[in-house]
């Protein structure tokens, strides 16, 4: 089944996005530099920075 199939049966919000998001989130909880967690996630060390900060 699709993922957004699965989306509309379930009624569950989800996309690849948040699995990025809650990686860098666990990331960071276990010690991960900011660098690390940036060229997993693919994303600029700033960006990581600026989501670790909300």
């Amino acid at each position: 089944m699709r993922l957004a199939g699965l989306t509309l049966e379930t009624g569950l919000k989800w996309s690849c996005a948040e699995d990025r998001h809650t990686l860098g989130r666990q990331l960071a909880r276990a010690g991960r530099d900011e660098r690390t967690i940036a060229e997993l996630i693919g994303n600029s060390p700033a960006i990581v920075r600026r989501h670790s900060a909300a």
